[in-house]
């Protein structure tokens, strides 16, 4: 770019070229500006600004338009959101239970004894031999007393859970009829013997009420009673006024015992005519062909005056042990009257 500018000797300027017919030397001298120079250097400088504003604003731009990229490539959970949930309504409170009436026995605490006379004796039986040897026994004795207590605990309302135990002692004189063998041990035709046993009894009872439950001061009820029970027998036998070869007296003893458990199923009825005066009955047993059976049933009337309740009623049982043993008690029946006298000491 020629930026010089032609000048006369004298000062004044001239043509911007050097005119053809006028030689360089001729009054003609050519002198050069600054100005234009700096204005062109100007001119670049604010070129090369506004490139570079230029550029950062393409730099942001490109940073902006790369995060809105990403934020829009993002990997997006394919589950879907939960829907709101409502909060549930609280649940109504249960009704109370019904109060037990007061003096309601049943499902009440309470401690009973008892005492009776109970009819029958014990047999022990036995398989005949080949011998003819005989091994039966009839214990001997009178009406013997029966002791007994019952403790009833609550089980539930209006339920409750009854341990009892009785026991009672027989025995006495008799003479054999005929050769014996007892558990073992042999006893020629009349030998006196002396034969006594000793039996016991315990039973557990989940007394249950079945109708009508509750039983909103209803006067008839009925239970369904679920047993467990245990029997165990004891005798000892021996021979009296037997005297051998030499006239000494001689003895020969033995003992034996059968016991067993078994549960058992029953049914019991209540009617209480009145708040204080009642009636009830019960049975329950169990049995398995050729084997151990047992069962038992009471009949009671009672009349209560606070927290004490008199009772009198008659009571049956029977039992034989499994015929599967060589010796084995055969069916037995005791029955009888008994008195109690029971304690609520909770109402």
């Amino acid at each position: 770019m020629n930026v010089g500018r032609w000048y006369h000797c004298d000062g004044r300027p001239g043509a911007l070229q050097q005119p053809a017919t006028i030689a360089p030397c001729s009054g003609f001298k050519r002198y050069y500006s600054l100005a234009p120079v700096a204005a062109a250097i100007g001119s670049r400088e604010q070129t090369k600004v506004s490139l570079r504003n230029a550029v950062v604003c393409c730099c942001v731009l490109l940073l902006a338009f790369a995060a809105q990229l990403s934020a829009q490539e993002a990997p997006k959970s394919d589950r879907p959101l939960p829907p709101l949930q409502r909060p549930l309504p609280a649940p109504a409170p249960a009704p109370p239970p019904e109060p037990v009436p007061a003096g309601e026995v049943d499902g009440a605490l309470s401690l009973e004894i008892s005492y009776g006379y109970a009819q029958g004796h014990p047999s022990l039986r036995g398989h005949p031999t080949t011998t003819g040897v005989s091994p039966n026994l009839n214990y001997p004795g009178n009406k013997e007393q029966v002791p007994g207590a019952t403790v009833s605990i609550p089980a539930g309302r209006y339920n409750n859970v009854r341990f009892s135990y009785f026991r009672t002692r027989g025995g006495g004189e008799t003479a054999a009829s005929q050769d014996l063998n007892l558990f073992g041990t042999s006893y020629s035709n009349g030998d006196l013997l002396v034969a006594n046993y000793k039996f016991q009894h315990v039973k557990v009872s989940y007394d249950y009420l079945s109708y009508p439950a509750p039983p909103r001061g209803a006067h008839f009820r009925l239970k369904t009673l679920w047993e467990v029970q245990y029997v165990n027998f004891k005798t000892n036998i021996d021979v009296r006024n037997k005297l051998d070869s030499s006239g000494n007296p001689t003895f020969n003893p033995v003992s034996g015992s059968r016991w067993f458990i078994y549960p058992t199923l029953g049914a019991g009825v209540e009617h209480h005519i009145s708040e204080n005066f009642r009636w009830e009955a019960k049975a329950s047993g169990f049995a398995i062909p050729h084997h151990a059976d047992i069962w038992d049933a009471e009949a009671w009337i009672a009349y209560r005056v606070g927290k004490i309740e008199p009772r009198v009623g008659v009571v049956g049982f029977h039992f034989k042990t499994s015929p599967k043993k060589d010796q084995y008690i055969g069916g037995t029946t005791f029955t009888g009257v008994y008195v109690t006298l029971r304690w609520y000491p909770k109402l």
